[in-house]
């Protein structure tokens, strides 16, 4: 037996491993099903209530609707089509991509403030302006929207329900290995994304929610 062959193989399984993982982690942690996450632990779990015309099922389902369906209909549409994958890796595609999405942010942050939702209108304002901020930068650079994706949430957690958020900051960390393991992103762009969606969403909170 050859050791060095051996070695090799190792090596290469290792390498086969680390990419399977982080495809999986990459496709379970995608943004938009953070997103529906998010608008049902809000709207099941405020701590300051939905208003008073808003249950949390209706809450949640427009949370979902606005916040995840509505933005991803665009990406699934340019993959059906083969104008792109899943990823939108060619990010000079990525722009009316974005532009859709910001539609749905915006719906929703006017559906929540015209029902006195504050917890979700403040969610999906904060959307919104990752969004924006993102794909501002995303007409010159590649941005990771998978990073600020879950970075973004998290914080608005954090704001929301405390310090027992924190640990949900690893899953943004994780991320960052994913993306850059696929090398979908350089770290650069990875790291980027999750502190622009902590700074854009952070700042959002500070100003907005209670």
């Amino acid at each position: 037996m050859n050791p060095h062959t051996d070695h090799q193989r190792v090596g290469t399984r290792r390498v086969n491993n680390d990419i399977f993982v982080a495809k999986a982690l990459s496709t379970l942690l995608t943004p938009f099903g953070f997103a529906a996450v998010a608008s049902v632990v809000f709207s099941w779990f405020s701590p300051i209530g939905l208003g008073p015309m808003m249950s949390p099922l209706s809450s949640a389902a427009i949370g979902v609707l606005t916040l995840c369906v509505f933005p991803f209909l665009p990406v699934a549409y340019s993959v059906a089509t083969g104008r792109s994958d899943l990823d939108v890796s060619d990010f000079k595609k990525r722009g009316p991509l974005y532009l859709l999405g910001l539609i749905g942010y915006v719906v929703g942050a006017a559906v929540f403030g015209a029902l006195n939702n504050k917890v979700m209108f403040v969610v999906a304002l904060a959307y919104f302006c990752v969004g924006l901020v993102t794909f501002l930068i995303t007409l010159s650079w590649k941005i990771s929207a998978h990073t600020a994706g879950i970075a973004g949430p998290t914080t608005a957690f954090l704001f929301v329900f405390g310090i027992w958020a924190l640990p949900l900051y690893a899953l943004s960390m994780l991320m960052v290995w994913c993306r850059v393991r696929l090398q979908a992103h350089t770290l650069a762009q990875a790291v980027a994304g999750l502190l622009v969606a902590i700074v854009v969403t952070s700042f959002v909170y500070l100003v907005f929610y209670p």
